[in-house]
């Protein structure tokens, strides 16, 4: 899933998403002050060949992926492009 939205800088958007999905754990490759218009989501175990995918979209800068390792427990990696 592709999500354009208003361009903010990479910081910010890991930051935001660490505080609103409740992460203790959250591990981000690239230039905190890249600004970043265009975003895919490939959440859970969803498996390499989907994320690879994701990765060829067109303009594509930022990869948000993760998943639950137990209830209440939220990885996310955020991979730039």
């Amino acid at each position: 899933m592709c999500l354009p939205f208003p361009k903010r800088d990479l910081e910010h958007l890991a930051s935001d998403l660490k505080s609103r999905l409740k992460i203790h754990v959250m591990r981000v490759v690239g230039d905190p002050k890249l600004q970043v218009r265009k975003v895919a989501l490939v959440p859970g175990a969803s498996g390499f060949a989907k994320e690879t995918r994701a990765l060829e979209i067109s303009d594509l800068q930022v990869l948000i992926t993760g998943e639950a390792a137990r209830m209440g427990d939220h990885r996310i990696r955020l991979r730039m492009r």
